[in-house]
């Protein structure tokens, strides 16, 4: 019984780890950025911002 219950546990704990990943950063979620030399990018928005981007 205590291996089914610590089994259970670590199922749930894995679970929402793998939520978490859903394409953002602590920096933001990731944008299309236009930069001023004309090119674009996917990086997350605080850094578009930070490098002059306009994000689309």
């Amino acid at each position: 019984m205590k291996r089914l219950v610590a089994l259970m546990i670590a199922g749930l704990f894995s679970i929402s780890v793998y939520a978490g990943s859903t394409g953002s950063t602590e920096m933001g979620p990731f944008v299309d950025c236009h930069l001023p030399d004309g090119k674009m990018d996917y990086i997350p928005s605080v850094m578009c911002k930070n490098a002059g981007g306009v994000v689309k």
